[in-house]
């Protein structure tokens, strides 16, 4: 018994680390990305193109364009990844209402959006033109940053989907964030220097 459980436990993790099992990609069409190999892409180099989204393997990972609607699965060796191309429905951004000038740690946000089936879309995979920002320039925002560490990060990490802010005056500031003509905003409160 506790044999199997050794087992199922060795599974569990190669599937959550991408080494193995199935993965899934919710992506909207025309989305063009890339899945970093430790990402549960590990298919030899080489290309595969069907009706709904087209695919570049190489040594460090997959590049992807999705076509139309529609799902495709693509079998490797040591997995299989299976893409569902939908429509955008709805997109929203996360994070705090009210905030500091200079404010420490500094306030994230993260874009997140939805298909019709209520599921979340993979924004993490889709390429940094995808995803538009806009703020005024006394809220500065950036993107996070892996430093020395980046051997270790998610290679997503960068793209737009999650951003940080340095909020520099008080007052009410608007974000908007874009994908595929669709918004979504947020008013959020800069209230003054803490002493």
């Amino acid at each position: 018994m506790q044999t199997l459980a050794r087992y199922a436990c060795v599974f569990a993790l190669l599937v959550l680390c991408g080494c193995g099992g199935r993965r899934e990609y919710r992506i909207p069409p025309g989305a063009t990305g890339t899945l970093p190999s430790g990402a549960g892409y590990p298919c030899k180099p080489g290309w595969w193109s069907g009706d709904t989204i087209e695919i570049t393997a190489h040594v460090s990972g997959a590049s992807f364009r999705a076509k139309q609607l529609g799902s495709a699965t693509v079998h490797c060796p040591k997995s299989t990844i299976t893409f569902v191309v939908e429509e955008l429905t709805r997109l929203e951004i996360s994070g705090p209402d009210s905030v500091a000038v200079d404010e420490l740690p500094e306030p994230e946000y993260r874009l997140q959006a939805y298909g019709p089936s209520g599921q979340e879309i993979d924004l993490g995979v889709l390429s940094s033109p995808d995803i538009a920002w806009n703020a005024p320039a006394s809220f500065r925002l950036r993107q996070p940053s892996c430093g020395h560490m980046a051997a270790i990060c998610s290679g997503f990490i960068g793209n737009g989907e999650l951003m940080r802010a340095d909020p520099q005056e008080p007052g009410i500031v608007v974000l908007e964030a874009r994908v595929q003509g669709r918004t979504a905003s947020r008013t959020i409160t800069v209230k003054p220097k803490a002493e």
